[in-house]
């Protein structure tokens, strides 16, 4: 028991939101009957708020440093703009949009780092600003409309991985990046304990690594039959990578 408490004693407060999204997935999962951790509602899910996720990584390491980013949601807008109308009207590959949104979006987090780190004006003046500013360019830009891409640009936000090989009943990419997921899985436990080793730190009971990895094998193993086995045309989604 003393062992159990010394490794796992701190799990309730380090992984507390992660207990409430468990506990709520299981919640609507039951009380529709089964119908929330389906492949096609998971996917739907995934494609649906993709952007979000994307964002809120950012976002993460903004608010560790004690700041806010309120023109977050106005700068991918702008970027979003500026690479449809690059793609329609200058030609250029959907590779080499992805690059200019890159360096759109960079240009931009810079230029808004510059007025909170050497003017000295609050992030949250400082984003307030953005956000109006960056949301009327990006109507000035697009003039209020909608502005299609090529099919290759669409497959990276809304695609999925394709089958091939042969018919294994799972779509053979999800498959193999499953197994990969597990096997770097197995491969950090073992390289954490070596290293805990070479430095002169006594490693974790074997028992411990073993329930760690377990679980984000089980997680893995699930995610992979989940994503793997949905209506044919569809696997992973392009934007989970």
């Amino acid at each position: 028991m003393t062992a159990l408490r010394t490794h796992f004693g701190g799990l309730g407060r380090q992984f507390s939101m992660l207990i409430a999204l468990v506990a709520l997935i299981a919640f609507f999962h039951i009380a529709t009957g089964g119908k929330v951790l389906t492949s096609s509602n998971m996917m739907n899910l995934i494609n649906g708020n993709s952007h979000v996720l994307i964002l809120a990584v950012g976002m993460v390491m903004v608010i560790v440093v004690g700041h806010i980013d309120l023109s977050v949601g106005s700068v991918a807008a702008v970027t979003g703009i500026i690479v449809a109308i690059a793609l329609r009207d200058w030609g250029i590959p959907w590779w080499v949009g992805l690059l200019l949104g890159l360096a759109v979006g960079t240009v931009i987090g810079m230029w808004q780092g510059w007025w909170v780190a050497y003017i000295g004006i609050p992030g949250f003046i400082t984003t307030l600003a953005g956000m109006m500013l960056f949301r009327g360019l990006n109507q000035f830009i697009g003039k209020s409309n909608s502005v299609p891409v090529p099919e290759e640009f669409r497959m990276m936000g809304g695609g999925y991985l394709p089958e091939i090989g042969p018919n294994t009943g799972f779509n053979n990419p999800t498959l193999l990046l499953g197994i990969l997921a597990i096997g770097y899985v197995v491969w950090r436990e073992i390289g954490k304990r070596r290293r805990a080793a070479r430095v002169g730190f006594e490693p974790d009971p074997w028992w411990v690594s073993g329930v760690r990895g377990g679980l984000m094998i089980a997680v893995v193993v699930y995610a992979t039959i989940l994503y793997g086995t949905g209506r044919e045309g569809t696997s992973r989604p392009f934007i989970t990578m």
